[in-house]
């Protein structure tokens, strides 16, 4: 810590250690450790921002910035000649870093995308050595959301999880052999995924049902098993509520995450001009988002705006053409949805005294579905990322910045993703 504190190339790293006493206090102890210190450089480029440094220096992400400053420190001294190229390096933190020697010298390489080279090696203290490098790691779980979860349709018929914006990586299949899933929701808090699975349509008997499982993929459980054809998904995290739309059945409801206590937040029993597709909560302002469909021909379609007792208060939008997916910027008070098929749209309108920056958002897509918003950097000047669905097959996810520019694909390990409707941003911990 002494060194640290001692040299100005690591004065953020500095400011930050300073900031979690139960890592300055460890790294003060006899030791013997290692710690690989990014400089200054590294927390302003690369994979690291502004907005990612405020976000961590926030004392309500305490436990986060401990979670990242650990992953830096190895609980042994180790020197930069005995490093062996794929070596494995066991951190403080409990995840691994890797070793890669080349021409240039050394390179260290974390658990999601980044990796740093060695400046300024063997810095020998009293209680270990520092190593000086390029980078900062970041280990999943310190950006939250890190994963994107989604439910493909067709063949695959199963729900995944896929890493996200370099927070956390990888493909994991949690479960498959399901019908048809469609909406998808979860809660970061308890580490639960919630599905639909459409079984009947285009038919209308009751005979559809509400999944359930861990972020693990363990604990799979299935209820509501006489729904009409239940479509989009969402959970109010403080109450503990999941709502779910059922489209032929003209309802939306709510119930308990393990099934119980349904009830029905508003129905129009056999009228073609209501057919709800998604819905979204804002649970900070009690209010509920339901995009419903109009006739046959997927005209008409209409934006709402409803209270927690079914009332509607606002009509947001109407004569909307497949208007499915519908997800909501609880910070900013925006809702986006969509407007699907060949040449599909992303809208936005507000439901606060903010105007939306782009009231489309993104055009001429290509059968886009459903949505979800990822707003975690945004009160630290950082971007908010709206992701969205591509209902083909083989089907795509992207997310983009609410200025409609920077959109990417989701990097995954497969390249077979089969119809993804419902997507829902997650943290695993």
């Amino acid at each position: 810590m002494d060194y640290v504190k001692s040299n100005p190339e690591l004065s953020t790293l500095a400011a930050a250690i300073g900031a979690s006493p139960a890592v300055q206090q460890v790294l003060s102890g006899p030791g013997p450790f290692t710690l690989f210190a990014p400089d200054n450089n590294a927390f302003a480029s690369g994979t690291m921002a502004d907005y990612k440094v405020k976000y961590l220096l926030d004392s309500a992400n305490s436990n986060r910035l401990a979670k990242l400053l650990s992953y830096h420190a190895l609980s042994k001294s180790v020197m930069s000649s005995t490093l062996q190229n794929n070596e494995v390096l066991p951190t403080v933190e409990g995840s691994n870093l890797f070793v890669q020697l080349n021409g240039s010298g050394v390179v260290i390489n974390d658990v999601t995308c980044d990796h740093a080279k060695v400046l300024l090696a063997d810095q020998v203290q009293s209680n270990g050595v520092v190593h000086i490098i390029s980078s900062v790691f970041v280990p999943f779980g310190v950006f939250c959301p890190d994963t994107i979860f989604a439910a493909e349709q067709r063949s695959q018929g199963r729900i995944s999880s896929y890493g996200y914006d370099c927070r956390a990586k990888g493909t994991s299949h949690l479960t498959s052999g399901q019908v048809k899933p469609v909406g998808l929701t979860v809660d970061s808090n308890v580490q639960k995924v919630f599905w639909s699975d459409d079984l009947n349509y285009p038919f209308a008997a009751p005979t559809s049902w509400l999944g359930s499982m861990n972020f693990n993929g363990t604990n799979l459980t299935q209820w509501s098993q006489t729904l009409v054809d239940p479509q989009g998904m969402d959970t109010d995290t403080v109450a503990k509520k999941l709502y779910f739309t059922e489209h032929q059945g003209h309802r939306l409801s709510r119930c308990d995450y393990n099934g119980a206590n349904v009830e029905v937040v508003i129905e129009k029993k056999g009228d073609i001009m209501f057919q709800p597709s998604d819905v979204a909560v804002d649970e900070l302002s009690q209010n509920i988002f339901l995009t419903v469909e109009g006739a046959a021909d997927y005209l008409n379609g209409t934006l709402f705006q409803l209270d927690y007792s079914g009332n509607v208060k606002a009509v947001l939008a109407r004569n909307l053409v497949k208007n499915y997916g519908v997800c909501v910027d609880k910070l900013a008070q925006h809702v986006y949805y969509i407007q699907g098929g060949h040449g599909g749209q992303i809208n936005c309108v507000a439901y606060g005294s903010t105007p939306c920056a782009n009231p489309v958002l993104a055009d001429i897509l290509e059968y886009p579905y459903m949505c979800a918003v990822d707003t975690a950097f945004a009160k630290y000047g950082g971007p908010t990322n709206v992701l969205f669905s591509q209902a083909n097959r083989p089907g795509q996810i992207y997310y983009l910045t609410t200025d409609g520019k920077n959109m990417k694909q989701i990097q995954t390990v497969t390249t077979d993703l089969d119809a993804p409707m419902g997507v829902a941003f997650g943290c695993t911990v």
